[in-house]
């Protein structure tokens, strides 16, 4: 038992710097996304998705930052973006095969 406490407070610090990282991402890609929002305000092309959409694509952003600290909103906007179109393009093609 004593083995597995002086393991644990071993790693306690380690747990709480990599939170404390975590949380500065998370702050800073929070900022840039309110000022990105900010700055695109009237491109509805942006701005076309219900709330809960737009809720949804600024949350997994801010996750994806985590994993990835050197994502910028623009290039996670166009990674969806081209996933998008090959999704339609497949839905599209599967189509044709089908119906052929």
């Amino acid at each position: 038992m004593i083995g597995k406490k002086s393991e644990i407070k071993k790693t306690m610090p380690k747990s709480k710097e990599k939170v404390k990282e975590i949380n500065k991402v998370v702050k800073q890609r929070g900022e840039e996304l309110l000022k990105w929002k900010v700055e695109n305000a009237v491109q509805k092309r942006f701005f076309s998705l219900e709330d809960k959409e737009q809720k949804l694509l600024e949350k997994t952003y801010i996750v994806f930052a985590q994993v990835c600290p050197e994502l910028t909103r623009e290039d996670y906007l166009n990674r969806l973006s081209k996933s998008d179109k090959l999704d339609t393009t497949t839905k599209t093609i599967l189509k044709k095969v089908i119906w052929i």
